[in-house]
């Protein structure tokens, strides 16, 4: 009967250890596709593409967009934004943005950014198999560095 107890004891343990390095494993996977997100975002904005623009946002960020620009979809208003981003400009660039957490939540995530020496908290959207950035406002108590 100890042994079995044992056994029983070491199986549960086992078991727990597992789970602690799936739950590891993904954050690392889901930092790695937030930061590939990120990469995917940007890539559209340089390239002036306002409807790939919206298919790398979530509903959230969408919404905002076409709330932000007064129009009434968000390919109207990053447009309208990919126009003014480049008066006076060749091109378009976005900041750097290097993903250093993820706080997991369901089918939601927050990413800590760390864009040009400033630590933002974004929040971000699991949607049709991608993350995807779900609100351009930072979730910090002070005033944040704006992605735009």
């Amino acid at each position: 009967m100890p042994k079995l107890v044992a056994a029983s004891v070491l199986c549960i343990a086992l078991a727990l250890v597992s789970c602690g390095e799936s739950q590891k494993n993904d954050v690392a996977a889901t930092r790695d596709r937030i930061a590939e997100a990120l990469d995917d975002v940007r890539a559209s904005v340089s390239s002036g593409n306002a409807g790939r623009v919206c298919a790398e946002l979530g509903t959230g960020a969408r919404d905002q967009v076409s709330r932000l620009a007064h129009t009434n979809t968000c390919l109207e208003g990053v447009t309208m934004l990919l126009k003014g981003l480049k008066t006076g400009r060749k091109g378009t660039r976005m900041p750097n943005a290097e993903v250093s957490k993820v706080k997991i939540s369901g089918r939601g995530a927050v990413a800590t950014l760390d864009v040009g020496g400033e630590s933002i908290r974004l929040p971000f959207t699991e949607e049709d198999g991608r993350w995807k950035l779900d609100s351009f406002y930072g979730l910090n108590p002070k005033p944040s560095v704006a992605i735009p």
